[in-house]
């Protein structure tokens, strides 16, 4: 999910979903995952934008594809129990 950020940034947030019902959240993170910082994410034809291309968890990290300004594609990472999750009811 794109989040608008302070400053006009758009940044990335993510949540997990129940399965048998997608609209239904289980974990959402507190903070953004992944916010326009690098050289490459703040200047291009858009600048000032990450957004998803794709995400995998696998084993305990969880990986992003991105692009960033519209003009560049990234790859970001970190450890699941580095994410700040709540749990919504």
């Amino acid at each position: 999910m794109v989040l608008k950020l302070k400053h006009g940034l758009i940044g990335l947030v993510m949540f997990y979903l129940m399965r048998k019902i997608p609209e239904r959240v289980i974990y959402r993170c507190e903070e953004p995952i992944l916010e326009p910082e690098e050289e490459y994410e703040v200047r291009g034809v858009t600048p000032n934008v990450v957004f998803s291309c794709g995400q995998v968890v696998m084993n305990d990290e969880h990986i992003v594809y991105y692009g960033a300004a519209d003009k560049h594609i990234g790859v970001a990472k970190t450890q699941l129990k580095k994410l700040k999750l709540s749990h919504q009811l």
